[in-house]
């Protein structure tokens, strides 16, 4: 921003898929994801535009999995996370617990880290339909740490007090930008400067 003072972001929530829903919308020139572009969102955006998407790596960050820091719990396998979140397993005595339902808290459907923790993590499975749902990332870990029987998922930016991690849990999450197709001469300038951070990702 220094560079190109005379540039103005504004910047909006409300998750990957609203991001993609505006660019198809031609309400905003750039979307924020934690998430790879959908097929189906692909295909919209040539309908629209003719072009494809254009997406930019920017960064990696790194989830964890949070319970309540009153929870005896600390460590779980990936089996028996799998299980929680995907609601085969509902009690926590079922994992060497107490005797009390799990609570799982997570994101709306369709927000991207929800989807990426599913595609990621649970191998496609979707999180138990019986989870708490909040609208933002943020939200999540502050109901967990409220609730002393509930799990949940968040990254280091997102942790509040009264939560404790599972050991050696993290999940993989890509963060970056797209266009609907190449960028616009001020979105050029964004995309970039922060092009050279996702140089080499995957």
């Amino acid at each position: 921003m220094s560079q190109n003072a005379q540039t103005k972001i504004q910047v909006t929530g409300g998750g990957s898929g609203t991001g993609f829903a505006a660019l198809q919308n031609k309400t905003t020139d750039l979307a924020n994801a934690s998430r790879k572009i959908k097929p189906a969102e692909i295909t919209a955006c040539v309908k629209t535009f003719g072009k494809r998407p254009t997406e930019y790596k920017v960064a990696l960050d790194g989830l964890s999995v949070y319970v309540n820091e009153s929870n005896s719990i600390k460590e779980l396998s990936l089996e028996q996370l799998e299980g929680i979140f995907t609601g085969r397993i509902r009690n926590w005595k079922d994992v060497g617990g107490n005797d009390a339902p799990i609570v799982v808290v997570a994101e709306a459907p369709g927000l991207g880290t929800r989807t990426n923790v599913e595609a990621s993590f649970l191998g496609g499975e979707p999180i138990t339909a019986n989870a708490r749902t909040m609208q933002a990332l943020v939200q999540v870990i502050q109901v967990a740490a409220q609730m002393p029987n509930a799990i949940s998922y968040g990254n280091s930016a997102s942790i509040t007090g009264n939560v404790a991690v599972i050991l050696n849990v993290e999940v993989e999450q890509r963060l970056g930008l797209a266009t609907k197709g190449a960028p616009s001469a001020d979105a050029q300038k964004l995309t970039a400067s922060v092009a050279k951070y996702g140089a080499g990702m995957k």
